[in-house]
């Protein structure tokens, strides 16, 4: 099939699955699911990370169909959202790297004062930043942007906002919640 040919039919199968025909989802996905992970490894090396991500956008597609419009090619959406996908995992990856990395170096280390450090210090932060990345990790997507937005790149309320398109009011609920759900996984590391 061509470009075109499969733009068509992307087209006809993104409208038949946005009424809720789950076999043009199938047809769908297996149209562009291996064209889409060999496409994520220009940016990702692991193969189970690219076909998460693979995964997570066709099932916000499936989930969100009824009130996602789909303006012009449905192809070019699917691999804009890959992309989108693969360059914040991208930056999650970083902002976790310089977290850990701040707290082995004893920046954040909240039981010793700023420059006190010591081996039990060292791995409690260790330890401390694993918890905290995995907690991270075990979030929805879209709150993982919310929260890079916020601690790794220190933007404020009304700029998250505003790229992620919601209100002011919106990311306060977003990162709440966030810090609620973050709260059960920290607690061993609280004094």
């Amino acid at each position: 099939m061509g470009g075109r040919e499969v733009d068509e039919r992307s087209q006809a199968w993104y409208g038949a699955m946005r009424a809720g025909d789950e076999r043009a989802f199938e047809a769908l996905f297996h149209a562009h699911y291996a064209p889409l992970c060999r496409f994520l490894r220009e940016y990702l090396r692991s193969p189970a990370v690219i076909e998460e991500l693979v995964q997570d956008l066709f099932l916000r597609l499936w989930r969100d169909r009824a009130r996602l419009p789909v303006r012009g090619s449905v192809r070019a959406y699917l691999y804009v959202s890959a992309r989108n996908s693969a360059l914040n995992h991208l930056r999650h990856e970083r902002f976790v790297r310089r977290l850990q990395s701040r707290w082995a170096a004893g920046d954040r280390e909240p039981s010793l004062e700023p420059g006190a450090r010591t081996p039990e210090g060292e791995a409690a932060a260790h330890e401390l930043a694993g918890a905290i990345r995995s907690a991270i990790q075990s979030l929805p997507e879209r709150a993982r942007l919310a929260a890079t937005l916020r601690w790794e790149h220190q933007l404020s309320y009304a700029e998250i906002a505003e790229i992620m398109e919601i209100s002011v009011k919106g990311v306060e609920n977003q990162l709440g919640r966030i810090m609620k759900a973050l709260r059960p996984a920290l607690e061993p590391f609280h004094s």
